[in-house]
């Protein structure tokens, strides 16, 4: 990593930090500098560090294509349906859902904690759910094979095509 500390003449001179210092360090030149708001700093007011702003988009997710010997290996679709793999889709009905209709912040908050309330009785009885088939799997493979409930059985009764409607 170069590091840019400031040399004579005001042009920057890269300098490692294994390469050893040149003077103490409480007699260098600082390596950052802060500045106020306003360069002038007329105003006394206000001023001092800023926080960094981003500019980024807000997304969901990010799925870059696998790119071998400089060369992208991956088709388009591939990526993209990696990248709509990602994306919460609990979340995108929710938010869609709610612009639906325009409501004020607090009304907003309400629906919002209302619907997660939804979400997470669908999750724990859909988790309910889960959990009852894997005990009934298990009790099939285990008890339910032993008793013979495993086994076909073959039906030599009369013909049912005759029954069923076209």
């Amino acid at each position: 990593l170069n590091f840019l500390a400031p040399g004579a003449g005001g042009i920057a001179k890269a300098t490692l930090p294994i390469a050893g210092l040149e003077a103490p360090r409480g007699d260098a030149e600082p390596r950052t500098a802060m500045h106020a708001r306003f360069p002038d700093r007329s105003r006394n007011h206000g001023g001092g560090r800023t926080v960094f702003t981003m500019n980024r988009k807000p997304v969901l997710g990010y799925s870059i294509a696998d790119i071998r010997d400089g060369k992208i290996a991956e088709s388009a679709i591939s990526v993209l349906r990696r990248l709509r793999s990602m994306v919460d889709e609990d979340h995108v009905n929710m938010i869609t859902m709610r612009q639906e209709f325009f409501k004020p912040d607090y009304r907003k908050k309400l629906w919002t904690a209302d619907y997660n309330q939804r979400m997470g009785r669908r999750m724990k009885l859909r988790k309910l759910k889960a959990k009852f088939e894997a005990e009934w799997n298990q009790w099939m493979r285990t008890e339910g094979r032993s008793q013979g409930l495993l086994e076909p059985v073959r039906y030599d009764g009369p013909k049912l095509g005759s029954y069923m409607t076209k």
